[in-house]
């Protein structure tokens, strides 16, 4: 489930950075907008990667 959710999170990333990219932008945007997208696909996978350590360990009451 969690490898589903993280392919569909990191598809709209990328294709919302693609269509944010305009033909117009200067290198340098384009190379920070890819930056920004690499960034919020690390958070996401590690995000997703915390959810499911406690899921397989959980919490002892």
């Amino acid at each position: 489930m969690h490898s589903k959710l993280e392919g569909l999170f990191k598809s709209i990333i990328v294709n919302r950075t693609i269509f944010n990219s305009k033909m117009g932008d200067s290198l340098e945007a384009k190379i920070e907008n890819i930056a920004n997208c690499q960034r919020k696909l690390n958070m996401i996978t590690a995000d997703l990667e915390r959810k499911k350590q406690q899921e397989e360990k959980p919490e002892k009451w």
